[in-house]
């Protein structure tokens, strides 16, 4: 009410960790709001905190549809969703009381940043098709409004018909992403170190000279 929806979700997560295995099934109404609060933020693209609370997990039990929209948004496709909302019609007004356009709208750029994060190159042609959206001025919006809320940051090649893709949101952040986190990190370090001595040995020779 406040438009305080992020803090909001943040109390709601902290007061689910608190249940455990053994008094979790006492949270379900807590754990559905938590979930579809989530699922309808618009900046929310990561769900792993979610998935892995216990509160949580009961709703594959209780409240299966809820449990099944918290998954597809965590790892799904927009062709997911279409399979979703074509089995479960009145689910999306009903139970997470939003717009569709709006999951629309997210379940695409999560489809966006999961492609990126298999291919730094993407056809457009093959883009369109993953996204149901048509090969030009509309797919060319949607790219750009990706890269306007962080989604994705890269480059159109309208020549070749390309997306460039320099970095992407996480849907997942896990000990495999860690690692890479690492390695880039340690790159990056390297680098810098690197370009230190390189300067250093330009100010000497120019000391001598």
């Amino acid at each position: 009410a406040d438009n305080k929806a992020d803090q909001a979700a943040k109390v709601m997560i902290e007061l689910l960790g608190t249940y455990t295995e053994a008094d979790a099934a006492s949270a379900l109404a807590d754990a559905q709001e938590c979930v579809r609060t989530a699922v309808v933020d618009p900046k929310s693209f990561s769900f792993d905190h979610l998935t892995r609370l216990s509160a949580v997990k009961q709703l594959e039990k209780s409240d299966p549809n809820m449990h099944a929209a918290l998954q597809l948004f965590a790892s799904g496709t927009y062709k997911d969703y279409l399979k979703f909302t074509s089995a479960n019609p009145k689910f999306v007004s009903e139970k997470l009381l939003v717009d569709e356009a709006v999951l629309v709208k997210k379940i695409r750029l999560l489809t966006l940043t999961s492609l990126a994060e298999k291919k730094q190159i993407l056809d457009l042609s093959v883009l369109a098709s993953e996204l149901g959206l048509e090969d030009g001025e509309a797919l060319e919006e949607f790219i750009i409004d990706a890269i306007q809320v962080n989604a994705i940051s890269g480059k159109l090649n309208e020549q070749a018909r390309t997306l460039h893709v320099a970095s992407y949101q996480h849907r997942k952040f896990g000990r495999e992403e860690w690692v890479e986190l690492q390695k880039r990190l340690k790159a990056l370090i390297e680098s810098v170190q690197q370009s230190h001595e390189n300067i250093q040995k330009v100010n000497r020779s120019t000391e001598v000279h």
